[in-house]
């Protein structure tokens, strides 16, 4: 068997419901790190609502809306644009 010690990274995929986190991904690397694994998990759909929400990811999705024509912004994006602060 190899030497090099086993590292595991648990990934929770981006567009999962954030109100219900998969617990698979938690059960499954703290049985591995009690057998002495290196696990560690990554919850890229919290990451990514995270940098959406933020002031640049909100800033980034005003800049897109806006250099939309007129006529093809839905209710929701005129709704977005107008109460943007």
């Amino acid at each position: 068997m190899s030497d090099i010690p086993l590292r595991v990274l648990s990934v929770i995929p981006p567009m999962t419901q954030l109100n219900t986190p998969y617990p698979s991904t938690a059960y499954l690397t703290g049985f591995l790190r009690s057998r002495g694994v290196d696990a560690v998990q990554e919850d890229l759909a919290l990451a990514l609502v995270l940098k959406l929400f933020s002031r640049d990811g909100l800033n980034a999705i005003r800049t897109h809306a806006e250099a939309l024509p007129t006529r093809r912004r839905s209710e929701s994006v005129a709704c977005f644009l107008e109460h943007f602060d």
